[in-house]
């Protein structure tokens, strides 16, 4: 079977509404996919709290911007100089 498409990945990172699929593709190995994962509104915030780590700026971007960020994640992007560099 073929990999599905990172077009269609992209679009079920940005609209899925659950966990297990938005876990499985937070791990996904196109920074977009995980900047949709990060940046989709049904996404837990057990999840944001793992990426706040991710090695993609964009993504820890994408995470300060979702309305649902726990406290102890902005705490920790304050602390991320690429991230606050990147920022003004």
């Amino acid at each position: 079977m073929a990999e599905e498409s990172i077009d269609l990945r992209k679009e079920r990172a940005k609209n899925s509404t659950s966990p297990a699929e938005l876990d499985k593709l937070a791990k996904d190995t196109d920074m977009y996919v995980r900047q949709n994962v990060a940046a989709n509104k049904n996404t837990p915030q057990s999840l944001l709290e793992k990426l706040v780590d991710d090695e993609d700026v964009d993504v820890r971007m994408a995470v300060a911007e979702n309305k649902n960020i726990p406290v102890s994640v902005m705490e920790k992007l304050a602390e991320d100089e690429v991230y606050n560099v990147k920022k003004i």
